[in-house]
Parts: structure tokens; C-alpha cells; sequence
């Protein structure tokens, strides 16, 4: 599997109080094309940080982050704009992440124009194929997002997402915001998407049984520190570091006989 994504040694360190707190103290990670990486932890571990890193929001202490094999961590400007149109996120609430004041064919539309180089035909054209990718109807792009569901603005974004055809989607607590019943509904378009577009996904989530579905392989991360990583079903079933095993044990039926010591 051709490797797309890998962090090396990757450090993020935040002073507070004359104190230094390590966000994220070392890690190493890979994403192969087509694969789903599932990042799991307690809340404050790094999670969030570690996507905010990968999808330059934060720059890094230290460490490297490659993307197709090349060094992107110090691109600045213009030389930064491929890799913005590869990598794209998907947020957590998409009663937040959507402008409530702007049409659907504007939020959509939005990466393309601020990407430059596409004329107003292709915008147009490149919205209605994507609203249409995630499931919309031809007229959504109309209208406003209070005038959809939950599950639907979370289509919105994820048509926002797709728009500039990037390979890697940093999906961070992609469905938690969504009622239960329509969690299954987008997790079931994310994997769909996947097969047809070989899209890559680095999946933050607390919902272990989800990440043990979705997944090809999880990482445990603890501390700002990745403690344990394998394929998902065997990690899952059979986790080795005392961390992971107290997390899975808490979490997964399948993994309920392991004995979670304080």
C-alpha cells in the first residue's frame, strides 16, 4: 500500500503558566491511500491537536509531516495550496461548521473560490455534482442550512469537503452531534465515498465500536504520546498496553472479560 500520509516524531508543545504542556510528544504515525486510521483516546490526550496539526492549523514544535513522500510542516503561502486542496476536514457539529447566513451552493462553493483558477461555470457545475454525491437534491443548494436536519448539514459538509477532490479527509467526531439513528446513515455515505473516490480518512472518534467498524487500523493515543496501533479487529479484540485495554474493556462487549485496573 503506497503510503500517503506519515507523521515522524511529531511534537506540539503549548506554555502555560510558565509551565510547557506536550500536546503531542513524539508521535509516529502512517495513512496508506484508501485506508481509514482510527484515532482513539480520552479527551486532552492530542487528539484534536495531532488533525489540527495534519491539516496545518497548528504548526509543529518538531518532527516532520509528509504527504505523498514530500516535507510539508514549513510550506507557507501559495506552496502550501496543493496540500490544503488534498487535505480537507469534516467537524464534529454541523450546526456549527455551516454559516447560517450563506446559501448551501455558497458554503460549498467556498473552498473552490478561495483554491482560485475556477470559473464561475465550473464552480457551479462542481457544487451540484457534489451536493448530489452525498445524497441532496438538486435544489439544496438554495436554500439555507437551518432549513435542513442534523444528518443532512452534515452532507453539506461533507460535499464541502469532497469539492476541491482531495485524497485525505480528517474526520473529527464526524457523527456524535447526530441522533443515533442517523449516525449509521453517514458512516454508511463515508464508506461509500471511500470506495469510490479511494479517499483516505484519519478518523478521530470516542466511539470505540464505531472505529473498530470503520477502521482498517487504530491508534491508541495517550498523553500526547501513541501507546499502542495494529489493525483494528485485532487491537480491538486482543488490545496489549494496560491503557488500551482499560479503554476497550470499558467500551466494547468483545473485549469486556479484560480487567481494567485503575
Amino acid at each position: 500500500m503506497t503510503t500517503l500520509l506519515e507523521l515522524r516524531d511529531l511534537r506540539k508543545s503549548f506554555r502555560r503558566a510558565g509551565s510547557v504542556v506536550n500536546a503531542v510528544d513524539g508521535i509516529d504515525l502512517t495513512i496508506g491511500a484508501g485506508e481509514t486510521v482510527g484515532l482513539v483516546g480520552e479527551s486532552g490526550c492530542g487528539k484534536s491537536t495531532t488533525a489540527r496539526l495534519v491539516l496545518r492549523l497548528l504548526e509543529p514544535t518538531s518532527g516532520s509531516i509528509l504527504f505523498n513522500g514530500e516535507p510539508v510542516e514549513t510550506l507557507k503561502g501559495r506552496a502550501l495550496r496543493p496540500f490544503r486542496s488534498a487535505v480537507q476536514a469534516v467537524f464534529q457539529n454541523p450546526y456549527s461548521a455551516l454559516d447560517p447566513r450563506m446559501r448551501v451552493r455558497d458554503i460549498v462553493a467556498e473552498p473552490l473560490v478561495a483554491a482560485g483558477g475556477h470559473g464561475a461555470g465550473e464552480v457551479r457545475d462542481r457544487v451540484a455534482e457534489q451536493l448530489g454525491v452525498v445524497g441532496l437534491r438538486g435544489d439544496a443548494g438554495d436554500r439555507f442550512p437551518h432549513e435542513f436536519s442534523g444528518g443532512q448539514r452534515q452532507r453539506i459538509a461533507i460535499a464541502r469537503a469532497l469539492v476541491l477532490l482531495p485524497k485525505l479527509l480528517v474526520l473529527d467526531e464526524p457523527v456524535s452531534a447526530l441522533d443515533v439513528s442517523i449516525r449509521a446513515q453517514i458512516l454508511n455515505l463515508l464508506l461509500d465515498l471511500q470506495d469510490r473516490f479511494g479517499l483516505s480518512y484519519l478518523l478521530i472518534s470516542h466511539d470505540l465500536p464505531m472505529v473498530a467498524r470503520m477502521c482498517d487500523r487504530i491508534a491508541v493515543m495517550y498523553l500526547g504520546r501513541i501507546v499502542e496501533s495494529g489493525p483494528a479487529a485485532a487491537l480491538a479484540a486482543q488490545p496489549q498496553h494496560p491503557y488500551a485495554q482499560t479503554l476497550f474493556a470499558a467500551a466494547l462487549p468483545l473485549a469486556a472479560t479484560i480487567r481494567g485496573d485503575r
